[in-house]
């Protein structure tokens, strides 16, 4: 689910006002864009490599998500975007991630659900950042990864090992 090029073009433009520093990345689809390049620190983390492009030509763009590092308060943009746009700051607070207001997980497993015949009561929800803390509230049954950050681990209803641990599979195979 898209957000509109203009949207896009608003909440860019807001990102720059609150720091004109910030990195800004784009998603299109499974493209990645970007204002500026990466240093080989940051890319050796991620899969791919992003298109450059002028912030003038990320801002006609139909993201799938707005990506900014360098904001570390979400609160100026959900005050302005909150109502149109999902907002989540992850990353231990150096990354505001940015979607489309249904473009959550939350969501994403509700609509599966319908289509499956699977109510969220039944589903399980594995997690470790603050984009899973609706995910959690909507499932089941949670499970945090012991990297999970501090809010998901008051709510999971069980822990598990880290995600390079096989967290999840431990939990599967037990089950």
């Amino acid at each position: 689910e898209p957000i509109a090029p203009a949207l896009t073009g608003q909440v860019l433009d807001h990102c720059v006002r609150l720091d004109p520093n910030a990195r800004i990345s784009v998603e299109v689809l499974d493209e990645w864009y970007s204002d500026q390049a990466f240093d080989e620190s940051v890319l050796g983390q991620v899969v791919g490599r992003p298109v450059v492009q002028s912030l003038e030509q990320l801002k006609t763009l139909s993201a799938t998500k707005i990506i900014v590092s360098g904001i570390s308060d979400a609160g100026p943009l959900q005050a302005r975007f909150g109502r149109q746009l999902n907002i989540v700051l992850t990353d231990k607070g150096t990354l505001l991630q940015i979607s489309a207001r249904n473009a959550t997980k939350e969501h994403a497993v509700a609509v599966l659900g319908q289509v499956l015949g699977i109510p969220l009561s039944r589903m399980i929800a594995f997690g470790d950042d603050t984009n899973d803390l609706g995910l959690f509230q909507a499932c089941g049954y949670s499970v945090a990864m012991a990297n999970a950050v501090e809010p998901l681990q008051r709510i999971a209803d069980e822990m598990t090992k880290r995600n390079d641990d096989d967290g999840v599979a431990i939990v599967l195979e037990r089950i």
